[in-house]
């Protein structure tokens, strides 16, 4: 999301060269800048001890295809607690580690999908 009025204080936004980020976006009355915005995703890959991998079912987000546990992450929250949330809500299963994968830019819908695989332990 490219911001063309400041969202603080209304005014109309200018390039400004800022660094070597090139022309960006600049609050005249504020006096900052206001860096494109985009969200932050999680997806883990969750597999359990006979190599079976959780798909699910979320028309919300497909009537055709199954998909991974993903979710946006909150301000405040790390990407490995939003794993970790994620995982717990979808499947009712605690994390005990979490191993990053990679990263995936989706240009479609401005997203940062940061991609984990889980180690899974059981509830006490």
């Amino acid at each position: 999301m490219r911001f063309h009025y400041c969202p603080d204080c209304g005014s109309k936004l200018k390039l400004r060269q800022i660094g070597d980020e090139g022309d960006t976006p600049w609050c005249p009355q504020c006096q900052r800048p206001l860096f494109d915005q985009f969200y932050t995703c999680i997806i883990a890959l969750v597999v359990n001890d006979r190599d079976e991998a959780a798909i699910l079912r979320q028309g919300y987000i497909s009537q055709q295809y199954g998909n991974l546990v993903s979710g946006y992450m909150v301000p405040g929250e790390t990407a490995e607690e939003c794993a970790r949330r994620e995982i717990e809500e979808e499947l009712g299963l605690c994390v005990s580690g979490l191993e990053l994968v990679k990263t995936w830019w989706m240009e479609q819908r401005e997203l940062l999908m940061i991609g984990f695989s889980p180690g899974l332990r059981t509830r006490s």
